[in-house]
């Protein structure tokens, strides 16, 4: 039951997390109109990486490297695809958008977890 909660909680912080982030650096220049057109997609996509992610943490047991380096991947594979972000192949603007990327997604990857720990023990 414990490991619910934790991972329930991890969940949580990640939607947040990926609220805030996306926000700030996406939407607040775009505006609410357009974040919400995308709104069924992009809220099953703020839910499904941190549920994602709290199976690979929590049920898997993946250590940072392993959560970094799949986060980068799939992350890089997400903002071509679907997100159509080819300024990240494109010089040289992938200068700044690939570290950029790598630093997003790690931090909406791992700032949760650690969260968690943070949290977890008073529960």
């Amino acid at each position: 039951m414990k490991n619910l909660k934790i991972k329930l909680l991890y969940i949580a912080l990640g939607f947040i997390a990926w609220v805030v982030t996306e926000y700030v650096t996406v939407w607040a220049e775009r505006g609410l109109g357009e974040w919400a057109s995308y709104m069924p997609f992009i809220l099953l996509f703020y839910i499904a990486w941190p549920w994602l992610y709290a199976y690979l943490i929590y049920d898997r047991n993946w250590d940072k490297g392993k959560l970094i380096v799949s986060s980068v991947v799939i992350g890089f594979l997400l903002e071509l695809t679907f997100f159509q972000n080819y300024a990240l192949v494109q010089l040289p603007t992938a200068f700044y958008y690939v570290p950029a990327l790598i630093l997003i997604y790690s931090f909406l990857t791992l700032a949760p977890k650690y969260a968690v720990k943070k949290i977890a023990p008073k529960l």
